[in-house]
């Protein structure tokens, strides 16, 4: 017959092997989703895995050996046990975290396949139908016109003119030449501020996806040089796919080795050529209603940069953002509504209202554009914090949804392996183009003038120079 002590001791046995497989599994699965996130700089793992690997065999060896441990008082034993649950905790933390970062980085918002709407439209009050229509105007000069006129097809026999211009479509719509009239969803904004009559005179009688150009492969970047990113922010909230003008446009030029950063502010209105057009120039912003690839072309003409990647969000963007990483110190260069000069704590929303008032500054637009600077420095701030930047796994996992790139998987590792590895607060640096206002027709909208800022050459040349001196090593 077995006595009490003899099978309290045996249960204590299966106790102490069971916690020491448990650690071993959790072990080997954190070393395991550690490889594969691939976001722990390589002296971090070659030196930190072998010593805590070590001292987890250390406390397993103690768990399980009889022979050795068997006479040491039960206290020390309870003690490994409690190390030992709370490392496989630890672990288990680990685990979690960097498999949430590696879903986050293989599924990351590419335009592997993107998508632009079109809104078929008509004139209110006359009783006109897809069906009963004669005739439907569509942009000729659409980048997607030969999918447009296929899809637009689907939708209604209607006769199809190709015409040169949003103006002459309105033009034609309004006078009854034209029943009919297809329109990049994304343009809808630019008629409102140009004729705001005719807009509200329209009634959308069915709304149309069109599949836009292929994404080109990303290559990898290299993160010990000097690189730039364009951050393009887009004036609509939800989707983050939404094809819309570019209200923000910055310029992030990074320099690793000297741990700066410089942000090049470019207004919205700057009367700019659009990559690959002739004629008239056109705002800035309207390049986003022909795509991020069209931001980024009329930017590196502008500046006669290569940029290598961009990172594109919206209004939902930001405030997911700040909710993720709490709020920020951004600083005021006035006082107004209910900020003041210097720095304020700003949350959510209030980064938000922050960086989309104009209206209370004689510059309106140029302040903008310095505000939205400042939140961008306070957020980079944040994130250099140690605190912030070894939660960089979870905050992208929040915010996976708002943003848009074209960085590739293993560039976003390398950013981040590479601000764990030196943990130091960003220099940044910001600068603005300027220009004077004018009212000038525009090559989206080329029959009303609208308005414009005419670029200063002095401040565009300023703005290279300091450009390239952070591209030098």
């Amino acid at each position: 017959m077995v006595s009490e002590v003899t099978k309290t001791t045996k249960l204590r046995v299966g106790l102490r092997r069971m916690v020491a497989g448990i650690l071993l599994l959790s072990f080997i699965a954190l070393v395991v989703s550690v490889l594969q996130a691939g976001i722990v700089p390589e002296r971090y793992l070659w030196i930190g895995l072998p010593i805590y690997g070590v001292v987890t065999a250390a406390i397993i060896w103690g768990l399980v050996s009889q022979k050795r441990f068997g006479n040491i008082h039960t206290g020390v034993l309870i003690a490994l046990g409690v190390v030992a649950l709370a490392i496989t905790a630890v672990n288990i933390y680990v685990i979690s975290t960097a498999r949430a970062f590696d879903n986050l980085t293989s599924s990351v918002q590419s335009r592997k396949s993107s998508y632009v709407e079109y809104v078929i439209a008509a004139y209110k009050e006359r009783n006109t139908s897809l069906n009963n229509a004669q005739s439907v105007g569509i942009l000729s000069a659409d980048p997607l016109y030969d999918k447009l006129t296929k899809a637009v097809k689907d939708e209604t026999s209607a006769n199809q003119q190709a015409l040169d211009s949003l103006a002459e479509l309105k033009n034609k719509l309004e006078s009854g030449d034209l029943q009919l009239a297809t329109i990049r969803k994304a343009n809808m904004p630019i008629i409102e501020e140009a004729d705001k009559t005719f807009h509200d005179n329209l009634v959308v009688l069915q709304t149309i996806r069109v599949e836009g150009e292929a994404a080109k492969q990303s290559s990898a970047i290299n993160v010990d040089k000097p690189y730039v990113l364009y951050i393009s922010g887009i004036d609509t909230a939800g989707k983050i796919s939404t094809v819309s003008r570019s209200d923000v446009n910055i310029l992030m030029v990074v320099n690793p080795a000297k741990h700066s950063i410089l942000l090049v502010n470019t207004p919205r209105d700057y009367y700019v050529q659009l990559h690959g057009t002739t004629g008239l120039r056109d705002k800035l912003t309207h390049a986003g209603v022909y795509g991020v690839d069209m931001s980024v072309k009329t930017l590196e003409d502008l500046y006669s940069i290569n940029i290598q990647h961009y990172i594109r969000i919206n209004f939902t963007s930001l405030v997911t953002l700040i909710d993720a990483i709490g709020p920020i110190e951004a600083y005021s260069d006035y006082d107004f509504k209910s900020y003041h000069k210097g720095y304020n704590t700003l949350n959510s929303k209030q980064a938000l209202e922050f960086s989309r008032e104009r209206y209370s500054f004689q510059e309106g637009d140029r302040q903008r554009g310095r505000n939205q600077q400042h939140v961008i420095e306070a957020i980079i701030a944040k994130l250099s914090r140690t605190e912030n930047a070894v939660k960089l796994p979870q905050i992208a996992g929040i915010i996976r949804d708002s943003v848009e790139t074209d960085l590739s998987e293993q560039s976003i590792k390398a950013i981040i392996r590479k601000q764990l590895d030196d943990i130091h607060p960003w220099k940044v640096e910001s600068t603005n183009v300027d220009g004077a206002g004018a009212m000038e027709p525009t090559y989206s909208y080329s029959g009303t003038p609208l308005y414009v800022m005419i670029p200063s050459n002095e401040s565009v040349d300023a703005a290279k120079a300091k450009i390239s001196a952070y591209l030098q090593q």
